[in-house]
């Protein structure tokens, strides 16, 4: 008997732990998408989040719905609150009681609205064609379906799109020309059921300043008419020829009445009989890009100019401009750099060189 009594407790309590633990019931909410004339909407792009009793993190997220009606289990006994989103804007809320088995909630979805973009230079009135456009949500987690080309009147398609009916909702648009230039317009806001039209005004000029592109044979030496005969052919980021300049007797090649946009120069050295490319460079030109500096056998696409840094050897810096020497002046070789550095003008160099050849220490 003095067993029983010690083992009956014991074993009752096992089979509690599960009861309290794992027995939750459980009921199915269906929740059901409604137009604002009642009808079944489209499911798609379409996100939940479910918060139980006055819970501020969501009790659980459905990212992407698979039906309309989309039916969840939840355990009953709880009030729960359904926030409805589509393609990422906040678009209803409804609240339900789980008691029973089953409870349905009805959300309203409003109205899609649209927005026709126009696309202008700086001046405000000048149309970008053949620019692309993108629309975003603001959290970068929608994007539309397809982007859109401006047509000659700067244009855009219409964008169908859910309407932003709380503060924190915009979209973005993206505005680009070429590869890597490019400009966003935000907040772009869309009422429920409306039709708009905005006009998106780029920070570009209608026509570009001229560009200058300087040919180099080394890293301080242009090209000059010894050397020959060169040209240098433009192509847009189709590989379209946009047009052509010859170099002149400075080394440089000029082009003017540019759009902005991306572009590819190459020279082709005209002495040769197959009008061989002798150096390549990429430029993105965003209406303030006036210079570039092209250098033999260069194809890659970095940009040179004279902002950026140049890194050669003292040897092969000052074999660039002639000098030999079994010594040279440290100050002659910073003399040297401060001339690709732009820190003194290229007269006070040669006052230097001349100077070490008077003085017989290069010949």
């Amino acid at each position: 008997m003095k067993i029983e009594t010690k083992l009956i407790p014991f074993f009752g309590l096992i089979l509690l732990i599960p009861l309290t633990s794992y027995g939750q019931q459980t009921g199915i909410l269906e929740i059901d998408l409604k137009s604002m004339g009642g009808e079944m909407t489209d499911y798609h792009g379409t996100a939940l989040k479910i918060y139980q009793n006055n819970g501020k993190i969501p009790f659980i997220v459905i990212d992407s719905l698979s039906g309309n009606p989309y039916k969840i289990s939840l355990p009953i006994g709880y009030q729960y609150k359904v926030e409805v989103y589509a393609s990422s804007m906040y678009a209803n809320v409804g609240y339900v009681n789980l008691q029973n088995n089953n409870e349905k909630l009805e959300l309203v979805m409003p109205n899609p609205g649209s927005i026709l973009f126009t696309a202008v230079y700086n001046d405000g009135a000048t149309p970008i064609n053949n620019a692309t456009v993108i629309v975003k949500s603001g959290n970068g987690t929608y994007e539309y379906w397809t982007p859109s080309t401006t047509n000659e009147d700067g244009d855009t398609v219409r964008f169908w799109l859910q309407p932003t009916i709380t503060n924190d909702d915009h979209y973005v648009a993206n505005i680009s020309v070429g590869n890597n230039l490019s400009y966003s317009y935000s907040p772009v806001t869309i009422l429920p059921g409306k039709s708009n039209n905005a006009k998106i005004i780029t920070p570009w000029p209608s026509v570009a300043p001229p560009l200058v592109a300087s040919i180099y044979k080394s890293q301080l030496q242009k090209i000059s008419k010894d050397d020959g005969n060169f040209v240098v052919r433009l192509y847009d980021n189709n590989e379209n020829k946009v047009s052509e300049s010859k170099v002149d007797f400075r080394g440089e090649a000029y082009f003017s009445n540019l759009k902005v946009g991306s572009y590819v120069l190459r020279v082709i050295d005209l002495n040769d009989d197959n009008n061989s490319v002798w150096g390549v460079a990429n430029v993105i030109d965003d209406g303030k890009q006036t210079a570039v500096q092209i250098f033999k056998n260069q194809t890659n696409n970095n940009i040179l100019n004279k902002s950026q840094d140049v890194s050669i050897s003292d040897s092969e810096l000052l074999s660039d401009v002639g000098i030999k020497a079994n010594h040279i002046p440290s100050w002659m070789i910073n003399n040297a750099k401060w001339v690709i550095d732009g820190k003194i003008t290229k007269q006070d160099f040669v006052n230097a060189v001349m100077y070490l050849h008077t003085s017989g220490i290069i010949t």
